[in-house]
């Protein structure tokens, strides 16, 4: 194994986070050149770490183990890489997904990127405002897609009201309608919301999750605690990116003289790091 291949390979498999911040500033034809250099588990752990962007390039020049990469992604992920990518090279990396997956991530891709609708988990089952809370409890204990939060909309899918798992089961015997516990003061997430408005939300102070609303007030879904976190941490990071720019640990100096200097610098410290005893 060449010394630039082997500092490529541990660095990787040490931090590929930092790696990817440091390739954010290189050319796409550097950053595809540097990927070849790692093999395939190399790459997997790589791949969420990179832009949307990146691994579209890549998978258009890879003939196999498309449906692999795209089962390391998240949905949302996944749904950012193959909008990406032009319809016919786009329907075949679909085709090798699961059934529902891909149902899951089509219904993704026809939202505006970076909005609250490309961050739905659309999986949650709303039910019916005159639907008994009995039912609905059987529901729930049946194994329902529920969250905390029982979301109720009326006979037009409209967002009516709120209530929760707990309160349902503490009346789950009740053959009253669930419209007579819903809570009708609601805050939620415009499908058209941007990152900074979501992240914004006043609702987040009180709930773990938040319903998504189309323009007609209809629920789509929700979006939840955890990726509430996950956006407020890419925030983060992406701020101390501007604050400081690629920290050395990162690699950030070798990669702002540009890819072909980095090898050289690489192959240099992977020679020093093997002279030590």
């Amino acid at each position: 194994m060449s010394a630039i291949r082997k500092f490529s390979h541990e660095y990787v498999k040490f931090s590929p986070r930092s790696v990817a911040r440091c390739l954010k500033p290189c050319q796409l034809n550097d950053v595809l050149e540097f990927l070849t250099l790692l093999d395939k588990a190399e790459r997997i752990l790589l791949f969420p770490h990179l832009n949307s962007y990146v691994i579209s390039a890549f998978l258009l020049k890879e003939e196999s183990n498309c449906t692999e990469i795209l089962n390391q992604l998240s949905d949302v992920h996944a749904a950012a890489v193959l909008t990406s990518i032009s319809e016919p090279e786009r329907a075949p990396l679909l085709t090798g997904l699961d059934e529902r997956r891909r149902l899951k991530i089509e219904r993704l891709m026809s939202f505006i990127p970076n909005t609250a609708g490309s961050l739905i988990d659309s999986s949650v089952m709303p039910v019916r405002s005159t639907q008994s809370i009995k039912s609905c409890a059987a529901a729930i204990a049946a194994g329902g897609r529920y969250y905390y939060y029982i979301y109720i909309v009326g006979d037009d899918d409209a967002l009516i009201g709120v209530t929760t798992m707990r309160r349902i089961f503490e009346m789950k015997s009740s053959n009253d309608s669930l419209d007579s516990i819903m809570d009708t003061h609601l805050l939620s997430i415009r499908v058209d919301d941007s990152i900074s408005e979501i992240l914004g939300n006043p609702g987040w102070d009180q709930h773990h999750s938040m319903p998504v609303i189309d323009y007609q007030g209809r629920l789509l879904g929700v979006i939840s605690y955890s990726t509430l976190k996950t956006l407020q941490k890419k925030r983060d990071r992406d701020q101390e990116d501007e604050d400081v720019y690629l920290t050395g640990a990162d690699l950030g100096e070798l990669y702002s003289l540009g890819f072909s200097a980095f090898l050289g610098s690489a192959g240099s410290v992977a020679k020093g790091m093997g002279g030590k005893k």
